[in-house]
């Protein structure tokens, strides 16, 4: 297993990542040797996000997505907070993250889309629809109507027929329509004629002045983004945030606006699996500024392809800039060494929960965090008499403890069953 413990510290400024790669030369590496293994690129440092939610003035940390509700931290305590339900204060902090963890985002498209009410096309339609029942309404009146014309018409015919041979007295009988009734029928017909004027209007619908092109590009009221994902390193709990910077049709170019949505998405694996987002609510018209994907796994955010200011590192490397981070964010403190990352026999897990290695160790550690032999004692007088536990241990790199800021060597315990796998 290669590694230990997952680490996240979060540094404010991006200034310092590009100042990082600088800093991780072979100067400070030097007390580390530098195997195949150790030279390949096991991390990567990118800019991320932090996200905190919250319905008032108070904002929790997000730690999970269910559906499209956030999930945040209360004071220890899970609490979903619907989406839906009255104004949410987001905030997105940009943060500079380190992490074994690595998914592959491919084929990702981000372009301005429509929701299905809005979209032109479907806008078009409806007004088709409503044109074809208009046009079957006057198209029902004129039949209608010109069959009344034509039974009139019937009726005259007869009414001429049969005048020389006493027509008037079935006139009088009421045997069939008087001719005096024939023009109000005929004017009926006329006043029916299929006027299609109002159908074409209705197709035409809000847009008819506009030319299809102008007419799309008012109506963006969404982001239609779409991705390919996989990870050599199982996700069981991924969810995706899309941060989108904006500009309202006629808000200018410095009224910028955010929007930011969340989904959760089903285990992510090695095979790849694609994944399409519709994100509405955008004003209509709106302007992209930018748009930024970030993916996580159990609250913990996983680096990717489409990530910013990303930088892939060694193992080396990556405790280097541990270390570096450690000290500048401790200045003028005393602290104790802790284990930060390492690699783990695959076997040792299985080895713990069997009932071994349970017992508190005592390790050296040195000021650049590597550590020696372990110790039955935190006299360290007791070396332990198993070399297999003495490879775990090796393998463990800490954070240097630390006497008022200047990392010093120490001596600290080290319980092999209670760290994170």
């Amino acid at each position: 297993m290669n590694m230990i413990i997952r680490i996240r510290r979060s540094i404010q400024t991006s200034a310092t990542l590009l100042a990082i790669p600088s800093a991780l030369g072979l100067a400070l590496l030097s007390p580390i040797s530098l195997s195949a293994q150790d030279a390949a690129k096991t991390h990567t440092l990118f800019m991320g996000a932090d996200i905190f939610v919250g319905t008032g003035k108070d904002l929790y940390p997000v730690t999970d997505v269910a559906g499209n509700n956030w999930v945040v931290d209360m004071g220890g305590k899970e609490t979903v907070i619907a989406a839906n339900k009255g104004p949410l204060n987001i905030k997105v902090t940009p943060s500079l993250k380190l992490t074994e963890v690595f998914a592959d985002v491919a084929e990702m498209k981000s372009e301005r889309g429509y929701t299905f009410d809005n979209d032109p096309i479907t806008r078009q339609s409806r007004a088709l629809v409503t044109a074809a029942q208009l046009n079957g309404g006057y198209q029902a009146a004129n039949n209608q109507a010109q069959a009344a014309v034509v039974a009139a018409s019937a009726q005259q015919s007869a009414v001429n027929a049969t005048s020389l041979a006493g027509g008037a007295a079935i006139v009088k009988a009421g045997g069939i329509a008087t001719a005096a009734a024939i023009p109000a029928d005929v004017t009926a017909y006329k006043s029916v004629s299929l006027d299609l004027s109002a159908a074409n209007a209705a197709a035409a619908g809000p847009g008819r002045d506009l030319e299809m092109g102008e007419l799309k590009a008012s109506s963006f009221d969404a982001m239609d983004i779409s991705f390919k994902v996989s990870s050599g390193r199982p996700l069981s709990n991924p969810y995706v945030v899309v941060v989108t910077k904006f500009h309202p049709k006629d808000g200018g170019q410095g009224a910028v606006q955010n929007l930011v949505y969340a989904k959760s998405l089903n285990p992510i694996g090695p095979d790849v699996e694609g994944i399409h987002l519709l994100v509405g609510g955008f004003p209509q018209g709106f302007e992209v500024v930018d748009s930024q994907l970030h993916l996580y796994n159990r609250g913990e955010e996983v680096a990717t392809t489409v990530s910013a200011k990303r930088v892939p590192l060694t193992r080396d490397e990556a405790f280097e800039y541990v270390k570096i981070e450690y000290v500048s964010a401790h200045k003028g403190e005393t602290l104790s060494a802790t284990p930060v990352m390492g690699r783990l026999p695959s076997d040792l897990p299985a080895q713990i929960a069997g009932g071994k290695y349970r017992e508190t160790l005592y390790v050296r550690v040195s000021k650049e965090g590597l550590a020696a032999d372990a110790f039955q004692d935190q006299s360290c007088s007791r070396k332990v008499d198993d070399p297999y536990v003495q490879a775990v241990v090796r393998a463990i790199r800490f954070k240097p403890a630390l006497e008022k800021g200047r990392p010093v060597e120490s001596v600290t315990p080290l319980n092999l069953a209670q760290l994170k796998v």
